[in-house]
């Protein structure tokens, strides 16, 4: 079972980047498809995880660090939103709100 359902037009997705230095990191994205004024864009956000995310930790830590992330993403989503909604007709796919 995921951790967290989201609706058509909305993914998760974590990726390992490199900064200029070259070290390599770890972001989760969350990306959410929206119209503004009747033209389509993708909205993204990411958040960097914990550099022992590949330690040897636990399936069930590592899902809990997942879902703190999402949590940190989706309440900047929110914030997003509400500001996109008062300055253009905004649209996207219905969402559960806290």
């Amino acid at each position: 079972k995921p951790w967290v359902e989201l609706p058509n037009g909305e993914m998760i997705c974590v990726q390992t980047n490199a900064r200029k230095s070259g070290e390599l990191f770890r972001n989760m994205f969350y990306l959410k498809q929206v119209e503004l004024d009747e033209a389509s864009f993708i909205l993204g956000l990411q958040a960097g995880l914990p550099e022992e995310f590949d330690l040897d930790v636990s399936l069930n830590d590592l899902e809990k660090r997942c879902q703190l992330a999402f949590a940190r993403l989706d309440e900047n989503m929110t914030a997003i939103e509400q500001v996109l909604a008062q300055q253009f007709w905004y649209s996207a796919p219905m969402r559960r709100q806290q």
